[in-house]
């Protein structure tokens, strides 16, 4: 049963036509969108018996464009409320699986018109929908066994709102696409019905390319930043090893220059000890050896930038209740927004970020906080959590705070800035235990 086609059967050999339609639109669709329907089968075939249904009772009372709108709609709303998936996800996971449906009736029309002479093969039969229909089924398998994934919600990519609207424009004029250039023009001759098979199969793979970039832009380049990151973070973890490890040896060293009464060779060694303790010393009571070494590499940052970064750390946040990259993302924002501000600071001692971790009164406290501009943050202090603002003015700045902001009310904490004569200071509070809410 063609969804845009003259295909024409009985009434159940339409439904369950319709049922298989439907069902691989949807396993096609979110498998593309790297969706799990795990444990969803018998949902997914209700849903495709109940899209057959509507489908046999608005394909003869609507024209084509505006019953395939009514269809999209009516599959994507179960699907939405079956796989707990945003509705802007599913109606662009259902036309992702449509255009498949039309591509495989495309070219299992094509290959119906080569080979009509020698199979004979009756318009209206079962024998025309056997093509397509094996088409798709081939189309999932490879979508399964290759794990091909057009776009995944599960990246945390800039802009994902407009990137979709921009996806699901593109699929829908897609399904445009093939109704006035191919099922306008059913009486052309074969070979240019071929030709345009094969010009509109091919247009589809190109924009399923452009959609997967338009999805993944900038996300390479913020993937390899992370890795950079990572291997960085790697060599100071290492680092915090080695010293831990190291001051056994130094207090094995101290104890026998004292016992042969080499004091003033003692006093110069732990002086020396001193200086290479100093940079971690004020990290060291944080559990968290991957948090250290962040820490650690932020302070190491700043300096190499002439900005000081001082720790007073009386917690070791062994229970935070986040988890550990979502602990990096607070410290990362709002230590790197800091060191953003003082970088236009000229006077030393104002070029210093203070970070405060303790807990008390059933909450962590995080205080991190700089010399700036107070005045000019007042003006915009009630924007600074919007998605996207930045008084930088820059493109793609401005999604520090907000992120902190959505990580810290996942675990029903809040953050407030307050200023402290000429110092602005973020303060985060994320309870020790959740409530009930």
């Amino acid at each position: 049963m063609y969804i845009l086609g003259v295909l024409v059967m009985d009434l159940p050999t339409q439904l369950i036509g319709g049922m298989l339609e439907t069902f691989l639109i949807i396993t096609i669709g979110i498998s593309l969108l790297n969706v799990s329907y795990k444990n969803k089968f018998f949902s997914l075939l209700l849903i495709s018996l109940y899209g057959s249904i509507v489908l046999y009772l608005v394909k003869s009372s609507f024209p084509p464009l505006l019953y395939l709108s009514i269809m999209v709609l009516a599959i994507s709303l179960p699907v939405s409320l079956f796989l707990n998936l945003r509705i802007l996800l599913s109606i662009i996971g259902v036309l992702l699986g449509a255009v498949c449906l039309l591509v495989s009736e495309v070219i299992g029309f094509a290959m119906l018109r080569v080979a009509e002479p020698v199979l004979n093969v009756k318009e209206g039969s079962l024998g025309t929908a056997l093509p397509h229909f094996c088409i798709l089924l081939f189309m999932l398998f490879l979508i399964r066994k290759k794990r091909v994934v057009l776009i995944s919600p599960k990246k945390q990519v800039k802009d994902l709102d407009i990137k979709l609207y921009m996806i699901l424009i593109l699929s829908f004029s897609l399904l445009l696409l093939y109704y006035f250039i191919i099922y306008k023009n059913q009486k052309v001759e074969g070979f240019i019905n071929l030709f345009w098979s094969i010009a509109l199969v091919s247009l589809t793979f190109f924009t399923l390319i452009i959609m997967r970039r338009i999805f993944y832009k900038n996300l390479r380049n913020a993937e390899n930043s992370l890795e950079e990151q990572y291997e960085e973070v790697g060599k100071y973890i290492h680092f915090i090893k080695k010293h831990n490890h190291d001051q056994g040896h130094h207090l094995i060293a101290i104890q026998q220059m004292l016992n042969k009464g080499h004091y003033e060779e003692t006093k110069h060694y732990l002086s020396d000890v001193m200086k290479d303790s100093a940079l971690i010393s004020d990290i060291l009571p944080i559990h968290s050896i991957a948090l250290s070494a962040l820490l650690l590499s932020y302070k190491d940052k700043a300096l190499k930038e002439d900005i000081r970064i001082h720790y007073k750390i009386s917690d070791s946040l062994r229970d935070f209740p986040c988890k550990l990259f979502e602990t990096n993302k607070i410290f990362g924002n709002l230590i790197m927004n800091a060191v953003e501000a003082v970088k236009e600071l000229g006077d030393i001692p104002e070029r210093t970020v203070y970070v405060q971790i303790d807990s008390g009164e059933g909450y962590y406290r995080i205080d991190v906080g700089n010399f700036g501009d107070v005045e000019r943050f007042a003006e915009v202090v009630d924007r600074i959590f919007e998605e996207g603002f930045s008084t930088k003015g820059k493109k793609g700045r401005g999604y520090g705070l907000h992120i902190v902001k959505s990580v810290v009310e996942k675990h029903q904490g809040f953050i407030f800035p307050e200023i402290i004569d000429r110092m602005i200071v973020f303060k985060v509070r994320i309870p020790k235990e959740l409530g009930d809410g």
